[in-house]
């Protein structure tokens, strides 16, 4: 789960020539059942455990203080969980939107790290070293996954919470 800074108030800040600078707060869905297993879950639609469901509700409540206008997440059930918990108080619902749904891990999904290093240890390798260039078979690469993410991001608001995996956070 991202950190926020005790003390941190985001304002709208304007640029030298007139114009706004969003500010995204970039956070990740709480644990789920398969992460609490240690296996990749992409795309796979993975259901909240309660760890995850408790870490939602904490930074739900460290965030509080501030004043998004608009919260995301994708059309998963673990990120649509998370940015519900999120909301509470806010008096926003959560926009499901599909261009930030998770990287798809491919063959991947399903197995555990143990899994996936012993029995693809060269393309691990690679990947763990460099998520953006490297895919897992039948998967995206990182760069993929920003390709269909930036453009969303672009359109911009003054305050968001957006809810992406690890991987994209990076």
């Amino acid at each position: 789960m991202s950190r926020v800074v005790a003390g941190h108030r985001p304002a709208l800040q304007k640029m030298g020539d007139g114009g706004r600078i969003a500010l995204f707060y970039l956070v990740r869905h709480g644990e789920s059942v398969w992460n609490a297993e240690e296996r990749l879950c992409g795309r796979t639609d993975v259901e909240l455990s309660e760890a995850g469901r408790r870490q939602a509700e904490h930074l739900g409540q460290r965030l509080r203080g501030l004043p998004p206008v608009a919260i995301y997440a994708s059309p998963l059930r673990r990120t649509a969980e998370t940015a519900a918990i999120i909301a509470q108080g806010s008096g926003l619902a959560p926009i499901i939107e599909p261009r930030i749904i998770e990287l798809n891990y491919g063959a991947w999904e399903g197995k555990t790290f143990a899994e996936v290093k012993t029995q693809d240890r060269d393309l691990y390798r690679r990947w763990d070293a460099d998520p953006a260039a490297e895919a897992p078979p039948g998967g995206e690469t990182g760069l993929a996954g920003l390709a269909r993410i930036v453009p969303f991001l672009v359109l911009g608001a003054t305050t968001v919470f957006v809810q992406l995996q690890s991987s994209l956070n990076r």
